[in-house]
């Protein structure tokens, strides 16, 4: 009688080898993926955190460049007034210094001399011309002539509309003193329309629409303010308009309840940010105070499509 062999357990060697070969490449692959994964997760990310520092970079600077050169000319002006290279009482030569002056800045739509004693005089660039002002026409005259006895250079102030300009303006000011006695102050009318046509060249509609805000309710420069119907709002209000004024729901919600605050963007000039929901759609905001124009509060700043994507809100199906 014969015996029956066992029958052998286990996989065979045949398929065991090929399989622990596969184990193994995996065990040695799997942490070269996730370190690839990870360096690729960070530097989409890092790149994201450079486009909106690199976006508001750009916004700081066309700010700089727009009013810095008028900071230079006041400057100019009040250092040869002090040094006599210009007599403050000789209008002749006066006119002459200040038409020039507009002239090399641009943005300055126009000056005002107003002096301690005598006739004010406004110096409009448009058209070359100059006017006298009656001192009661110069809304806070006195508090601002009051500020310019205790200064040493220029001074910005905050925005305001004008009714001569027809546009809202960021004032700056700059003391007079002749031989060291002060004699009154040069206030230069600094447009902000151009500020709103750059920002229309940065607008990409639907992925980010970049804004100047003056505190936290009014905006002074936006992509919608550049078009014609933003302009002619912007002239009926005569003032500078809100949040909810530029033709943005986005704009007009960033300051809604329940946001979700993104981490600070470290850096020289840390940015902040938070998401939320407009409707069934979610944007980011991300922003900078700039404080180089005190006491004006300016805060420049984008909205765009969170860089992750958030989760779906309750009661919707579209999270985008």
């Amino acid at each position: 009688m014969t015996e029956d062999n066992p029958t052998p357990s286990g996989w065979p060697i045949a398929r065991l080898l090929p399989a622990l070969l596969v184990a193994l490449v995996f065990v040695a692959m799997a942490p070269v993926i996730g370190i690839a994964w990870y360096a690729a997760d960070s530097n989409q990310a890092d790149a994201a955190r450079d486009r909106r520092q690199l976006r508001l970079d750009l916004i700081a600077r066309r700010l700089q460049t727009h009013l810095e050169p008028v900071r230079a000319q006041l400057t100019y002006l009040s250092q040869a007034i002090e040094s006599g290279e210009i007599d403050f009482d000789n209008p002749e030569q006066w006119r002459s210094f200040a038409l020039g002056a507009l002239a090399a800045a641009p943005q300055a739509v126009g000056y005002l001399v107003y002096p301690v004693e005598g006739q004010p005089i406004r110096f409009i660039r448009a058209d070359r011309s100059t006017s006298p002002e009656p001192r009661e026409s110069v809304p806070q005259a006195a508090d601002i002539m009051a500020r310019a006895r205790g200064m040493s250079g220029p001074a910005w102030a905050e925005p305001v509309w004008s009714i001569v300009v027809g546009e809202p303006i960021l004032p700056l000011i700059v003391p007079i003193r002749v031989r060291g006695e002060f004699r009154g102050f040069i206030g230069a009318a600094i447009g902000t329309s151009d500020l709103s046509r750059f920002l229309k060249e940065l607008d990409i509609s639907g992925e980010r629409k970049p804004f100047i805000l003056v505190g936290r309710e009014s905006v002074l420069a936006h992509p919608h303010l550049s078009e014609e119907t933003g302009r002619a709002e912007q002239h009926d209000r005569r003032r500078l308009a809100t949040l909810d004024e530029v033709n943005d729901p986005v704009l007009a919600s960033m300051w809604a309840p329940d946001a979700n605050p993104l981490p600070t963007i470290t850096g020289e000039q840390p940015i902040s940010g938070h998401w939320n929901w407009v409707g069934d759609r979610s944007f980011a905001w991300h922003y900078r105070s700039v404080d180089d124009y005190a006491p004006a509060r300016l805060t420049i700043g984008s909205i765009t499509k969170p860089a992750a994507k958030p989760p779906v809100r309750a009661g919707s199906f579209v999270a985008s």
